[in-house]
């Protein structure tokens, strides 16, 4: 196994990206599984650190392949999801899948600024509109936390 395989273990998540029609929904969920078992993941650091590994990773994937975001390339997925429980002390089932719908939502439809991200060259706009896509995502759950 050399660098560039690694590489794209890394940015398909395991492989995750590989196994399925749907690769950015059966990342997301595993994403939210994963949270489930581990809340510290939406911790900053954590994201921050996975957010950097993607855009590198991502970024010589992009150029290996010539493919800007193939979509095999899933680890965007994680660091959305992990980003949508972001300060949120609440990892029950029920709301991690609300979670998951509303990042899925915003994620697909990219309304406004999320769009657009993906015009950012490499793996910087590969990353930034999943990231951009959790924003509202959080913000809802917030306000929902708040409320209830």
């Amino acid at each position: 196994m050399d660098w560039q395989d690694i590489n794209r273990f890394l940015a398909t998540v395991f492989g995750l990206g590989n196994i399925s029609q749907a690769p950015g929904t059966i990342a997301a969920i595993g994403a939210g599984l994963a949270y489930y078992l581990f809340p510290v993941l939406s911790h900053p650091f954590i994201i921050t650190v996975v957010f950097v590994t993607g855009v590198i990773s991502c970024e010589i994937e992009g150029r290996r392949s010539g493919l800007k975001d193939d979509s095999t390339l899933v680890i965007d997925e994680i660091v959305g999801m992990w980003l949508t429980f972001m300060f949120i002390d609440e990892p029950s089932l029920a709301f991690i899948m609300l979670g998951f719908c509303l990042f899925r939502l915003f994620d697909i439809w990219k309304p406004l600024y999320i769009g657009t991200s993906q015009r950012l060259p490499g793996g910087i706009g590969v990353m930034l509109d999943d990231v951009l896509a959790a924003v509202p995502a959080n913000l809802i759950l917030q306000l929902l936390l708040y409320i209830l």
